[in-house]
This record gives C-alpha cells, sequence and structure tokens, in this order.
C-alpha cells in the first residue's frame, strides 16, 4: 500500500512539477465511486476481522468479489487516462490468483523485502511459489525493501495505470486553437 501511495504523490509531483495543477487533479470526475470504496472495505474489513470460518475458498470469494467491484470501477471509467492499463494489471493479479487459490510469493523476494517467508496453508491469501504454481512469473516477486512488500507484475502495472491517470490529470485541458478560417 505505501508503494502505490508513493506512485501516486510521485505522478502528483511530477505533473505538478511539468505545469499541472492540483486543482485539476481534483476537478476530475469519476463515475461509480461507490464500487472501489465498497471492494476496498470488502477486503480491508476481510482482512480485519480474519473470521475463522472462511477458510481458503471463502477468502477467494472476497478476493475475486472486491476485486471485481473494483474492476467494475476501472471500467465505468475507462475513459480516463492510465484506467484501460490498471484494469489489466488488475486482471494480471486476478488470473494468476485463480490459477493457483492465492498469490504465490516468492520467498527470496519476501527475504529482501524484509519479510517472513510465505509458509504454505498458514495464509489465506498468499502462498509461496513451488514447482506447482502455475504463472510463477505473475505472482509477486518484486521486492521493495523500504516499503516491506513484494509485488506483481500486475501490480507494477497497475500502478502505472494509476500514475498515468494522476500525472496527465495534473494538466489543465490543452485544447488546440481552431484551424484559421481562409
Amino acid at each position: 500500500m505505501l508503494t502505490l501511495v508513493v506512485v501516486l504523490v510521485g505522478g502528483a509531483v511530477l505533473g505538478v512539477v511539468r505545469g499541472g495543477s492540483l486543482e485539476s487533479l481534483a476537478a476530475t470526475s469519476f463515475r461509480w465511486s461507490w464500487l472501489i470504496f465498497a471492494g476496498l472495505f470488502l477486503q480491508l474489513g476481510t482482512d480485519l476481522v480474519n473470521p475463522p470460518w472462511l477458510g481458503r475458498p471463502g477468502m477467494l470469494a472476497v478476493v475475486f468479489l472486491s476485486n471485481g467491484l473494483i474492476a467494475l470501477f476501472l471500467v465505468a471509467n475507462r475513459r480516463l487516462p492510465g484506467m484501460r492499463i490498471a484494469l489489466g494489471g488488475l486482471v494480471l493479479n486476478l488470473v494468476v490468483i485463480g490459477a493457483n487459490g492465492a498469490m504465490p510469493v516468492s520467498p527470496g523476494a519476501a527475504e529482501m523485502a524484509g519479510l517472513p517467508p510465505p509458509r504454505r496453508n498458514a495464509e489465506l491469501k498468499h502462498e509461496p511459489v513451488s514447482e506447482d504454481t502455475l504463472l510463477p512469473w505473475l505472482g509477486d516477486q518484486f521486492p521493495v525493501p523500504r516499503a516491506k512488500s513484494v509485488l506483481s507484475l500486475g501490480d507494477l502495472v497497475l500502478y502505472l495505470g494509476l500514475a498515468r491517470l494522476v500525472y496527465v490529470r495534473t494538466h489543465p485541458e490543452r485544447r488546440k486553437p481552431p484551424p484559421p478560417r481562409a
């Protein structure tokens, strides 16, 4: 999460430095904003409460439902810059989670990030990469030591799309002047 905040702030700072303004970003109009809040609330609420009766299939259903709500938000706002890229990243994450029943995490990347290595069946949402892992290259394999996290290719694509949105929306609308009349 810290990495996402850094990416978004970085996109905004770069946009402002290049002549944009935060007012332009704040004026961005989103459709169906409640979907992103519902998706994040569902996932964060489940993480905080962590009901023991949920089990791995239930947690997988929560992950897909919450990400499905976020995906609907991204689709509803697909005309905004970067949203299609962000949707592509979300889909990459859902593909690898669906193929494996959890997000595969590289134990080496977790160690480099300062995290304990994932243990099989210890976490409902993550599992260590093994020889049985499908699409391991889509799993969490990019360590971010300062943020104590490990990112997947889907995370990187998702963050790229959101950074593009923030960067482009900090710029005021630039319209080409109409062509001169003869």
